[in-house]
């Protein structure tokens, strides 16, 4: 029985830890905010950016895919605020006006198509433009926690909705391992 008491008491505090985080950021002056650098989009209007694209097989703003995907999928909320440049993006990270920054390039979906399919032969102007170049707070614990998780699974969805679109097995996006039972 004490044994498991350490276990409950750090499952019991990490709760109550998030719980007091939530609750600090509730109010709309604590609002998180996440700036957005897209150039694959028109971004002279910072205010709000059309960001549109089509379900289905259609290989165009992949950016605003999987902003969409990401902003879907993540447990807090947080108000996207848009930038012109990286450079603006990455001050409002260092003067704690934003929790992180994210950054596509204006090439990125054809970059992306062409990363996926040359594979190994891509070059690398064709590796740098289809990255998503990510800053973060990582002095907000809950954020700098959280945060990197939810990229890399929204990005897992996003690639895996994009193959289901196009007829491609998903298969071919997991990692080749499998963990069997011993029957």
């Amino acid at each position: 029985m004490w044994k498991r008491i350490g276990i409950i008491l750090i499952f019991t505090l990490s709760t109550i830890h998030f719980k007091q985080f939530c609750l600090a950021t509730e109010d709309e002056s604590n609002e998180l905010k996440l700036a957005i650098v897209n150039h694959e989009t028109n971004y002279t209007n910072l205010t709000y950016q059309e960001c549109d694209w089509k379900p289905g097989c259609k290989l165009k703003q992949l950016s605003c895919r999987y902003l969409d995907e990401f902003m879907n999928h993540i447990n807090i909320t947080i108000t996207e605020e848009y930038y012109r440049t990286p450079e603006e993006a990455k001050d409002a990270v260092r003067t704690n006006k934003v929790v992180g920054a994210l950054y596509f390039t204006e090439n990125f979906t054809d970059a992306l198509v062409a990363r996926l399919l040359l594979g190994n032969m891509s070059d690398d102007n064709t590796i740098n433009q289809s990255e998503v170049r990510v800053w973060l707070d990582t002095s907000n614990q809950p954020v700098g926690e959280t945060l990197p998780t939810d990229l890399h699974v929204a990005f897992q969805n996003f690639t895996k909705d994009i193959h289901s679109d196009c007829n491609i097995r998903e298969e071919l996006l997991e990692i080749p391992l499998s963990l069997m039972n011993l029957d």
